[in-house]
């Protein structure tokens, strides 16, 4: 499903009827997967990382909780918005060996909460905005996932 480039819409794709997918493939700016309320058997999330995609750390903290068994992640985060208050202060995915995040915003206070014991490729680019001084001191939050 991929709507119109441009579209302010967003389209939701609905898996909690479908609680023993296993992998999702998914294409476009503006699709947003509906998780319900329980837990999924996803093992493969594939959202891409489209530059125009406005997903957020609320999003991707949502995707974690719902998702505990995956095992390929990749995301772009492209919005402000934060971490919900109810989250946990450690986020386990047992399964999690590849992750893809591609990110418009620092997601250092996610990455404090993750512990990802089966990792074995992570991707992490941060774009730096304007007013940014373009230096990158010691990024400590990957010592915590690990």
């Amino acid at each position: 499903m991929s709507p119109r480039y441009g579209s302010a819409t967003t389209d939701s794709i609905v898996v909690s009827s479908a609680p023993r997918l296993k992998t999702l493939h998914l294409r476009g700016d503006n699709v947003r997967v509906d998780f319900g309320e329980g837990k999924l058997d996803l093992a493969i999330l594939d959202i891409g990382c489209s530059l125009r995609a406005r997903n957020s750390l609320e999003y991707l903290t949502t995707i974690i909780m719902h998702c505990p068994l995956l095992t390929h992640l990749p995301i772009h985060i492209g919005t402000t918005e934060n971490i919900p208050p109810i989250v946990p202060s450690i986020i386990e995915l047992p399964y999690l060996c590849r992750l893809c995040v591609f990110a418009e915003i620092d997601p250092g206070a996610l990455f404090d909460r993750l512990f990802l014991p089966a990792l074995q490729s992570l991707q992490l680019s941060m774009v730096i905005r304007d007013g940014d001084d373009g230096e990158f001191e010691d990024w400590p939050h990957i010592k915590h996932c690990v």
